[in-house]
């Protein structure tokens, strides 16, 4: 290999930077995706994983995670808890902590119905149809025992982030509103993960949220 400007190198050191050049050949092709090498992938994610570690940890103070640990099992009660323990977690967060802003990493793809409510609701229509006032004792008792309602309104006008995960499987629940359109992007092209489905939180609780973000 010759390089203007500079003397002939010997030959044990034409072929380091013969290899060396091949090799940042290779990493760029790599890197702009001209040439995909699963072992370099590996290599990059063990890397990657090493360097977290040894990272040292930084805590942000502004970010709290409220887990639900062994003590809240045994104060509360086994999980999932109803969503009206849910709707008193959240009041609390935003009235006596102030946080700006709530998170879930959790979805509410099902109804809850630990109450009873629905299983009244059967009743008064069927059994309890022919007793005077029936309906109206139902409608009194809803505030109380519809807790998807309770959790919904515990949502609104708040800053809360619903979770939900793409699929290709049955679609389920209701997806947030989008960030933005195809029309906001002008015709600029954008990598986007493609999925044909997802599964999300109940319409009733999306809907007073004002917006989600997706696990994948």
């Amino acid at each position: 290999m010759k390089i203007p400007g500079l003397r002939q190198l010997p030959s044990r050191y034409a072929m380091r930077w013969t290899v060396g050049v091949l090799m940042l050949i290779a990493a760029l092709a790599q890197v702009i995706g001209l040439w995909k090498v699963d072992l370099i992938d590996r290599l990059d994610q063990i890397i990657y994983d090493k360097r977290l570690i040894l990272t040292p940890a930084k805590l942000d103070k502004r970010i709290v995670i409220v887990t639900v640990d062994e003590k809240s099992l045994a104060e509360v009660g086994r999980w999932p808890w109803g969503r009206n323990v849910t709707a008193k977690l959240v009041n609390r967060l935003f009235e006596h902590y102030q946080i700006k802003t709530l998170s879930f990493d959790v979805m509410f793809s099902e109804p809850d119905t630990s109450s009873g409510y629905a299983t009244l609701a059967t009743l008064v229509k069927r059994e309890f149809k022919d007793f005077p006032g029936a309906d109206q004792k139902l409608l009194a008792l809803k505030p109380t025992l519809d807790y998807d309602s309770q959790l919904a309104k515990a949502f609104e006008k708040r800053p809360v982030v619903l979770g939900y995960f793409l699929s290709d499987k049955l679609q389920k629940g209701q997806a947030p509103a989008p960030a933005f359109t195809e029309a906001s992007l002008n015709g600029s092209p954008v990598a986007a993960y493609v999925a044909q489905a997802y599964e999300a939180n109940l319409a009733q609780l999306q809907t007073a949220a004002p917006s989600g973000g997706f696990f994948n």
